[in-house]
Formats: structure tokens, C-alpha cells, sequence
């Protein structure tokens, strides 16, 4: 049983009951009702317990409040990066990367730069294909770099192949920025390839690990 992420769980009976802090503070003002009703001689000591698990109730709906607002938002940030890994590997991308890997991997290593972009700026619907995965790929890492997507996702399951697909096609991207004369071109692409090849966070720089399989 997972309990890391229940939010105001106080301890575990039994490893079963599960006692939250709101439970400890109903249990609290229960007490002291009782024995403000039963011992008036200490009233003014009771009155001032009270005082005391009232700031401390005020305590707990803040931190109740901020941590179901963060843990709310990481799921919505892990949600949009399974819904960005479920079109990666959707049957139009799936299409796009064996189409690249055919046309143009196979040859990278035989063919000289500019002869290679000739022939692939020619095949219209592969150049498509290229488009359309660099510009997936620039719209994951400046949605990491805006903390909108959970990169450790994308990390585990894209890791390998945004470096990989990159490197296939950074001569494409090279007589883009030419013949564009943008140097700036899938910049983004290019921070993300590196940062994850040196096993480095795109967001905040820490180290990466690499993905576990779980037994």
C-alpha cells in the first residue's frame, strides 16, 4: 500500500486504518467539550486549549488547501504528458518515424549533407513528417521549460529517441537554418536533445536517472 501521496494522514493502525490530522482534531474538541463541561474550575485553562487547537485547525486547512491544490496540478501535468506520449506513439507518428528511419538514417551515414536534404526536400510527404516530429518535439521542451508537462514522463519514455531522431536529422535542420539564415531554428529541439543526452533535466538542470524496470 502506497500511502506517500495521501494528503493529512497522521499515522497507520495496523497498516490498515488510516488516522488523519482531522480526525486527531475532532477527537481533541470532543475532549475538551467535555471537560469544559465537567471541570469549571479549569475553564480558563480549557479556554485557552481551545485557542490553541483552533490555530492549529487554521493551520492544517492551509496546508490541506496548498497540498490538494499542488497534488491537483501534478496530476493535470502528468495527464498532458501521457496525453503527448499517446500521440507519440499514435499510428500517424509511429508512420512518420519508420518513414525517416527508411529514407533517411539508412542513408545518413553514406550520403554527404547537402546531397541528402536535396533528396529528402523532394519527397514532399516526407518532409511533412519531419516537420510535423521536430515541431512535436519544440512544443515538449518549451512545455517542460514552462513546467507544463512532467518531464520525468516524457523523460522515461522519450529519452532514447528525441537525441536519436534529432541526430538523424540534424543535417536537414543545418541547411534549414542556412538557407533560412535562422540559427535559432528548432533551438528548443536542440536544448532538450542535449540536456537529455547528457542525462541532465531540461527544466532545472539536476541529474536524470536512468529508467528502472519495475519487478
Amino acid at each position: 500500500m502506497n500511502t506517500k501521496k495521501d494528503i493529512g494522514v497522521l499515522l497507520m493502525l495496523v497498516l490498515v486504518h488510516k488516522v488523519t490530522i482531522a480526525t486527531v482534531l475532532a477527537s481533541v474538541s470532543l475532549i475538551i467539550i467535555l471537560l469544559y463541561i465537567f471541570f469549571v474550575q479549569y475553564r480558563d485553562e480549557i479556554a485557552f486549549a481551545v485557542a490553541v487547537v483552533v490555530c492549529a485547525a487554521m493551520v492544517y486547512v492551509g496546508y490541506f488547501t496548498a497540498a490538494s491544490v499542488r497534488q491537483k496540478a501534478d496530476m493535470e501535468k502528468k495527464n498532458r504528458s501521457f496525453s503527448i506520449i499517446r500521440l507519440f506513439n499514435s499510428m500517424k507518428i509511429t508512420k512518420i518515424r519508420i518513414q525517416i528511419e527508411m529514407k533517411v538514417s539508412e542513408k545518413r551515414q553514406s550520403e554527404a549533407p547537402s546531397a541528402l536534404y536535396q533528396a529528402v526536400d523532394k519527397d514532399k510527404e516526407l518532409v511533412a513528417g519531419i516537420r510535423v516530429l521536430l515541431g512535436l518535439f519544440e512544443i515538449i521542451s518549451i512545455g517542460i521549460q514552462d513546467d507544463y508537462y512532467d518531464e520525468e514522463a516524457l523523460y522515461n519514455s522519450l529519452g532514447f529517441l528525441v537525441p536519436y531522431h534529432f541526430d538523424s536529422l540534424r543535417f536537414y535542420i543545418d541547411q534549414l537554418r542556412i538557407i533560412d539564415k535562422e540559427e535559432r531554428l528548432y533551438c528548443e529541439t536542440e536544448k532538450m536533445r542535449n540536456a537529455w543526452q547528457g542525462r541532465k533535466s531540461l527544466f532545472n538542470e539536476r541529474e536524470l536517472p536512468l529508467p528502472t524496470f519495475s519487478k
